[in-house]
């Protein structure tokens, strides 16, 4: 992605072109890349609310095909070379279906034909599109409570959620709702129950998204490592009250307002508008399905929000990631079996 003055976007397009034409990846700017990049991963030790999301992904994933970080590991960045860059570069440019997408005055048109001769793009016969295996099924994720253990964490970050199929991620309006009505704001469910009522946690989130062969949903939050497992137990019963359709219908129209009157400002940067179009092309939907989601937001019951909850967020089938001190092991057990897998195991 690009962005600049309209007058501009010749000389930048050129700019562009010319290094997916004749990019050689020097030796030893390649060493200082992978060395940044190795060590960002060495030093996330620190930051143990990305080790919980790096963690979280991997679990709840495990056994798809999806499973692998986009940003590799420490042991595949070391293996890149001049030549795989090339190799992938080459891929990109020659082989692969791109679509380009502009937004500002008509005149930017002009850059098609740099597009299609400066950028070295074979045009329409770069058409290959990575597919899935199609007769191999999204395998369940790891259920169960997973310790990720760091040294020195004098707090417990808790993530809990599942992959989705593709059945359950084709309607993006009542996923959008269900999880902001868990986990999307002050008045959400989650919020009210672990921050306002136990006081257990500043900050928790939900949400539930889909890809274009699959979904994930997933809740994020935190705690001292005393009250873990109160916190467990609060998300377990927050949850189970939602699926039971226990929440008053204020609460539920409050969501449904923020929701269609928050919708116009999604779209107020071009960028953010340009990420929309291109995830609905991604997922194969008609570009309506982003407009008309104020529409489809107005026709969602509570028995739909219950339904879906109980869909996506089944406590039986959750992937619950923990990570914080060896310690948290023996209090953890009390809520059932406990696997407990070093950091590292992540890098």
């Amino acid at each position: 992605s690009v962005s600049g003055l309209a007058k501009d976007v010749v000389p930048t397009m050129k700019q562009i072109c010319h290094i997916f034409a004749d990019a050689t990846f020097p030796k030893s700017e390649l060493k200082k890349a992978k060395k940044l990049k190795i060590n960002a991963l060495n030093n996330i030790s620190n930051d143990h609310s990305s080790i919980a999301n790096r963690a979280f992904r991997s679990l709840s994933l495990s056994g798809s095909e999806f499973d692998n970080p986009t940003g590799g590991f420490i042991k595949t960045i070391k293996k890149i070379t001049q030549r795989s860059l090339g190799k992938k570069l080459v891929y990109f440019r020659d082989e692969v279906k791109k679509r380009v997408y502009l937004k500002g005055p008509s005149d930017i048109l002009k850059i098609k034909d740099i597009i299609l001769h400066d950028c070295g793009f074979k045009g329409e016969k770069s058409n290959y599109k990575r597919t899935t295996k199609k007769d191999r099924p999204i395998s369940p994720n790891k259920k169960g409570i997973y310790l990720v253990t760091v040294p020195r964490a004098n707090q417990a970050q808790v993530r809990v959620g599942k992959i989705l199929n593709k059945k359950e991620i084709n309607d993006d309006a009542l996923l959008l709702f269900t999880s902001k009505f868990l986990g999307g704001g002050f008045t959400s469910q989650l919020m009210q129950n672990i921050r306002v009522k136990a006081g257990l946690s500043y900050s928790v989130s939900a949400f539930a998204a889909g890809q274009r062969e699959y979904g994930r949903s997933g809740i994020m939050t935190f705690t001292k490592n005393e009250t873990v497992n109160q916190l467990i137990n609060v998300i377990k019963k927050t949850l189970e009250g939602v699926q039971g359709n226990k929440f008053s219908k204020e609460e539920f129209e409050h969501t449904r307002g923020y929701l269609i009157g928050s919708f116009p400002f999604a779209f107020e940067e071009a960028s953010h508008f340009m990420e929309s179009l291109i995830q609905m092309d991604h997922q194969e939907k008609p570009h309506e399905n982003l407009f008309n989601l104020p529409e489809k937001l107005k026709t969602i019951k509570s028995d739909d929000v219950a339904r879906l909850s109980n869909q996506i967020f089944r406590w039986d089938e959750q992937t619950i990631v923990v990570v914080g001190p060896r310690s948290l092991a023996k209090k953890l057990k009390e809520i059932g079996k406990v696997n407990i897998i070093s950091y590292k195991k992540f890098l």
